[in-house]
C-alpha cells in the first residue's frame, strides 16, 4: 500500500501581473465611459475616449482577464501527487487524465527557474525518467518552494531503491 507524501498544484503567482493588467484596463475603460473628458485631454492623439474607445479598452481588459482565468483553471486542475511507490500527474476538470510513473523509473531530478522565479521561490522540477510514456522527462511547472519538493522526491526515490535492493 502506498502512502501519499504530497499533493501539489502549480502556483498562480506568475498569473498575478496578468490579473492586475486586466483590472487596470477594465477600470480605465469604466472611467473613460463615465468621465470621458479627462481622458480625451490626457490622450488626445491616441484615441478618442468616446463610448467606443472605452468599450475597446473594456474588451481588451476582458480578453486579458479570460486568458488569465484560462491559465488559472489549467493550473488549478493539474495535480502532482507523490506516493511512496509512484508519482502521479492528474489533469482535467470535466474529463480526467492520470499518468502514473513508478518511482523506480526516475533517474534524475533537477530544478530550473528564472531570476524572477527565484525571487518568488517558484521553479520547475524536471524528472528524467526511464519511462517511455514520459518521453524522457516530466516537467512540473511553476511549483512553490521547489527545493522542498525536489528533496521529497529524491528521498522517496532513494527509499524505494533501498527496499528494491533488499528484496533482490
Amino acid at each position: 500500500m502506498s502512502n501519499k507524501i504530497f499533493s501539489i498544484h502549480p502556483s498562480i503567482v506568475p498569473l498575478i501581473p496578468l490579473y492586475i493588467l486586466s483590472l487596470v484596463f477594465f477600470v480605465l475603460a469604466l472611467l473613460g465611459m463615465i468621465f470621458p473628458a479627462p481622458f480625451e485631454s490626457i490622450f488626445p492623439d491616441l484615441m478618442s475616449f468616446s463610448f467606443w474607445g472605452s468599450a475597446s479598452f473594456a474588451l481588451l481588459g476582458l480578453i486579458i482577464l479570460i486568458a488569465g482565468i484560462t491559465g488559472s483553471l489549467e493550473k488549478n486542475f493539474t495535480t502532482y501527487i507523490l506516493t511512496s511507490e509512484d508519482f502521479r500527474v492528474q489533469t482535467g476538470f470535466f474529463s480526467r487524465t492520470e499518468v502514473v510513473m513508478p518511482l523506480l523509473k526516475i533517474q534524475d531530478v533537477t530544478l530550473s527557474y528564472s531570476a524572477m522565479q527565484k525571487m518568488l521561490n517558484i521553479g520547475s522540477i524536471i524528472m528524467d525518467t526511464a519511462d517511455e510514456r514520459m518521453e524522457g522527462s516530466l516537467e512540473l511547472l511553476n511549483i512553490d518552494n521547489p527545493d522542498k519538493y525536489k528533496k521529497q522526491i529524491l528521498d522517496a526515490v532513494e527509499e524505494i531503491n533501498k527496499s528494491e535492493k533488499k528484496d533482490n
